[in-house]
């Protein structure tokens, strides 16, 4: 592991929402990772934390509606660009609030606000804030969000595309993704034979699929394949995909126990 403190959690939507009720938030769960994540950071003063979340069944269904991820430019996906913007930023609002309820000191850095992109690879963002604010002992959020693109109009991003974006500056020592599953897995959806260390240059994208829920940016198989793409680009940094469910794992994978799936 790298000596850099910084850690990238992402607390999935398939975690903190009901991806088959629309606009549905598991607020126990929510809470209950916010108090790990707390209870981590009063015994880790010093190392820094970037928390991203999913949109889960907020804008995943409206995205879905309107093919926002393929990209926009009618007036009718101009609107619906919008309609995406809201339901994301109706569960972004709820995190932050359920945060500083927590005593979670984060300031949001919504992508929409200030990311653009050029067929969903950075064209320009200013990293400048998130890196400040994380030298004040703070804690910057992101999420899955819409944003303006050179070539698509306009389009969404993933927490992990965004993961990606963020790590080629700030270089995180590890990356943890926090979701339902246990991890990956090379049966799914049997879901019998978990794959617990993937190497980041490994073909195993014919044992993955997408998501049983609506999920607009590719489930778990874009997200293996964003996080093998870091992987390769900085050796080193450890990449976790596990279960958020299980007791105290959150607090567990940012202490630094190997859970679910390790990518390398």
């Amino acid at each position: 592991m790298a000596d850099n403190p910084l850690i990238f959690l992402k607390l999935g939507g398939s975690l903190i929402t009901d991806k088959f009720k629309p606009e549905t938030v598991q607020k126990d769960i929510l809470s209950d990772c916010l108090a790990q994540v707390r209870h981590w950071m009063q015994e880790n003063p010093t190392s820094g934390l970037v928390l991203g979340h999913g949109s889960g069944s907020f804008g995943h269904n409206a995205a879905k509606t309107f093919h926002t991820r393929e990209g926009v430019s009618t007036e009718q996906e101009w609107l619906g660009y919008a309609e995406v913007w809201y339901s994301a930023r109706k569960l972004n609002n709820y995190v932050v609030d359920a945060c500083a309820e927590a005593g979670i000191p984060v300031v949001d850095f919504p992508i929409s606000a200030g990311m653009v992109t050029d067929n969903r690879k950075i064209y320009s963002y200013n990293l400048d804030p998130i890196r400040d604010t994380l030298e004040q002992g703070l804690v910057p959020i992101v999420h899955g969000d819409v944003c303006i693109d050179r070539s698509l109009g306009a389009t969404i991003l993933s927490t992990e595309e965004i993961f990606a974006i963020l790590a080629t500056s700030l270089k995180p020592s590890r990356i943890l993704l926090a979701g339902i599953e246990q991890g990956v897995y090379a049966d799914y959806p049997q879901n019998e034979n978990l794959i617990s260390f993937m190497p980041a240059e490994a073909d195993l994208y014919t044992f993955l699929y997408g998501s049983k829920a609506r999920d607009v940016t590719g489930g778990m198989e874009t997200k293996v394949k964003v996080m093998q793409q870091i992987a390769q680009t900085f050796p080193g940094m450890e990449i976790l995909i596990f279960s958020g469910l299980e007791d105290n794992s959150i607090y567990k994978a940012l202490s630094g126990e190997v859970l679910g799936t390790c990518i390398d």
